[in-house]
């Protein structure tokens, strides 16, 4: 757990740049508040950052709500990035 954990959290630091897919689609390994905290942190990140469609994920604590914010919005957010 704390690995996959740790695996978000560069997920963060890199600004999605290198994982984001993965890290939306997240299971829950050990504790009841893991998925929560995780679309916690990711929305948190992508609000901060002006992502395309970030509007969705304001105040977001669901994952599938961060999985349909990537589906929809995951490209232009990475070319975005990658600029």
């Amino acid at each position: 757990m704390a690995l996959q954990l740790a695996a978000v959290r560069v997920v963060i630091e890199t600004r999605g740049a290198h994982g984001l897919k993965w890290a939306t689609e997240y299971q829950q390994s050990e504790y009841w508040w893991e998925e929560e905290t995780v679309a916690w942190w990711l929305s948190q990140m992508l609000v901060s950052e002006q992502a395309p469609g970030a509007d969705m994920l304001i105040n977001c604590r669901d994952l599938e709500t961060v999985a349909q914010w990537y589906q929809q919005h995951g490209t232009d957010y990475l070319e975005q990035i990658a600029n």
